[in-house]
């Protein structure tokens, strides 16, 4: 169990970055880039799970917590409008 969340700690930031990096390029609507942070999460986790020798289970749960956190970064980045 701490290697799960030890890796999704590692993917959050990761995955976090990134989709402020396809942000700022403009690539995707923004309606969309919750489920590129979550798309992103899950395939680093699986990436991450071939590095770290876990089961490919763990890895897509670590990459599901990771972009579910990167987006609930991106939700609280956003200004609210009115």
């Amino acid at each position: 169990m701490e290697l799960v969340i030890s890796i999704a700690i590692v993917l959050g930031g990761v995955t976090t970055a990134l989709v402020n990096l396809v942000k700022s390029m403009e690539v995707v609507a923004p309606k969309y880039l919750p489920l590129v942070a979550l798309g992103l999460g899950v395939v680093l986790g699986l990436v991450m799970s071939t590095l770290f020798g876990v089961t490919l289970y763990v890895g897509a749960i670590s990459g599901l917590v990771a972009g579910l956190s990167a987006m609930g970064f991106y939700e609280l980045s956003k200004t609210p409008s009115e």
